[in-house]
C-alpha cells in the first residue's frame, strides 16, 4: 500500500476532540487528512443553531462526513445543554421502570433525545451506559447506570439503543465488559476488577449480551483490568476481552470504540501511541483521542506499527474499510437532513415527557 493511502486509512480509525465552537485551522487540517470522527464536548456547544452550523461545516470540509459523536446520556453527562431538553440521569429512569413506569414513555423520551441529536447534525451517541452498578454507594459510575439490577439495565439499555437507532443515530453500549463495580475512576487511574468469572458472566456481561442479540450498532470498551480474564492489560488493550470474548464468544460484529485514550488509566499504563497500537491489535476499530494535539502521535505510532507488521495491514484495512462504508451512509443521510427546526429541539412534547417520568418517581 502507498504511504499516502496507509496514512489516510490510519486517520480513519481516529475520533478527535477539538477546541472552540467552529472549524479552526487545527481541526480543518485533521479533517483534510481524513480523520474518521470528531467528538463534541460542552466546550464546543453553545446553542442548537451553533451546533448544527458546526456539524454542517465539519461535514462540508470533509466531503465524506466523519462520524460526529457526543456523550448525551442524560443527567450529569449531557454535553448539549443550552437550548436542549435536559434529560434525567439513567438512574432516575431506572427507578421509574422498577416502580412500574410505562416503557413506551421511556422509548419516546429516548427517541426524542435522538431527534434532538439528529437535528443538530450528530450521528453517534456514546450511550446507553449499560454498566450494572454496585449497590454499595459506588459513585464512579453511580447515577450514570440505570440500576444495580442486570435485568433493569438490560431492558432499559435496549430501549434506549433501539430508540436511538430507529431515529438514525448510532447507539454505543458502554463500557465493555462492565465498569459498575470498580471503585477507582478510569479518568484518573487504572481500575482493577477482581470479580469471579461467574459474576462477570451472570451480571455484568448480561446487558451487553442482550443488546448484541438485538443488534446494537457499536460498543465501547472500558479502561479496566479484569483479572479473571487478563491480569495485565486493560480491556481496551486486551485481545482476550475484545477478540475472544466480545467478537468470538458473544459474536459481536459491530463497531468497537475505545474509551478516551487521553484518560488517566491510559497514561498510567503507557504512552498514548503505545496504547493506540495495543488497542487496534486487540480488535478495537476506532480510537477516541479527546486532545487533538495527540492525534499526530497516535497516527504515527499506528503507521509505524503497520509498516513493521506489528499490526497486519489487513487488520487495519478491515476497520478502515468498514468505517468508510459508515461514513458514506452518514454523508447520504446528511444530504437528506432538512434545515434545523428549533420547534423540534427542546419542544414542549420533549419537556413534557421528561416531566412525566421524573414527576412519577418516588425516592427509594
Amino acid at each position: 500500500m502507498k504511504n499516502a493511502d496507509l496514512k489516510r486509512a490510519v486517520m480513519n480509525l481516529i475520533v478527535t476532540g477539538f477546541e472552540g465552537k467552529d472549524v479552526d485551522s487545527d481541526l480543518r487540517k485533521l479533517i483534510k487528512e481524513g480523520i474518521g470522527g470528531v467528538v463534541l464536548f460542552e466546550k464546543n456547544c453553545e446553542s442548537p443553531q451553533q451546533v448544527r452550523d458546526l456539524t454542517d461545516r465539519i461535514a462540508f470540509t470533509a466531503g465524506k462526513s466523519p462520524l460526529i459523536c457526543v456523550d448525551q446520556e442524560g443527567g450529569r453527562v449531557q454535553r448539549l445543554k443550552k437550548g436542549y431538553t435536559r434529560y434525567p440521569a439513567p438512574a432516575v429512569v431506572g427507578r421509574y421502570f422498577e416502580q412500574g413506569g410505562d416503557v413506551r414513555k421511556v422509548y419516546e423520551m429516548a427517541a426524542s433525545m435522538a431527534v434532538e441529536l439528529r437535528e443538530s447534525g450528530i450521528n453517534v451517541n456514546f450511550a446507553p451506559v449499560v454498566d450494572v452498578t454496585s449497590s454499595d454507594g459506588n459513585e464512579v459510575i453511580g447515577d450514570r447506570s440505570f440500576s444495580s439490577s442486570a435485568l433493569t439495565v438490560s431492558e432499559l439499555g435496549l430501549i434506549y439503543a433501539a430508540a436511538f437507532q430507529d431515529q438514525g443515530i448510532i447507539a454505543c453500549a458502554k463500557h465493555f465488559p462492565g465498569h459498575g463495580t470498580v471503585a477507582e475512576d478510569s479518568h484518573k487511574s487504572l481500575p482493577v476488577c477482581r470479580l469471579s468469572w461467574k459474576e462477570v458472566q451472570e451480571v455484568h456481561l448480561r446487558p451487553f449480551v442482550h443488546l448484541i442479540e438485538n443488534r446494537v450498532f457499536s460498543i465501547m470498551t472500558a479502561h479496566v483490568v479484569y483479572e479473571v480474564i487478563d491480569s495485565f492489560s486493560p480491556a481496551t488493550f486486551s485481545r482476550k476481552v475484545v477478540m475472544e470474548i466480545l467478537r468470538r464468544d458473544l459474536d459481536f460484529d459491530g463497531l468497537v470504540f475505545s474509551d478516551d485514550l487521553n484518560m488517566g488509566a491510559v497514561e498510567r499504563w503507557g504512552s498514548i501511541g503505545e496504547a493506540a497500537v495495543k488497542a487496534v491489535d486487540a480488535g478495537v476499530d476506532m480510537l477516541i483521542v479527546s486532545r487533538y494535539e495527540c492525534v499526530e502521535e497516535v497516527a504515527s505510532a499506528l503507521f509505524d506499527a503497520v509498516k513493521k507488521n506489528i499490526i497486519p495491514e489487513k487488520r487495519l484495512m478491515l476497520s478502515s474499510g468498514w468505517i468508510d462504508e459508515i461514513r458514506e451512509e452518514m454523508t447520504k443521510n446528511r444530504k437528506e437532513l432538512p434545515p434545523l427546526d428549533l420547534n423540534i429541539v427542546k419542544s414542549e412534547k420533549h419537556v413534557q415527557l421528561v416531566g412525566e417520568i421524573e414527576g412519577s418517581v418516588t425516592e427509594s
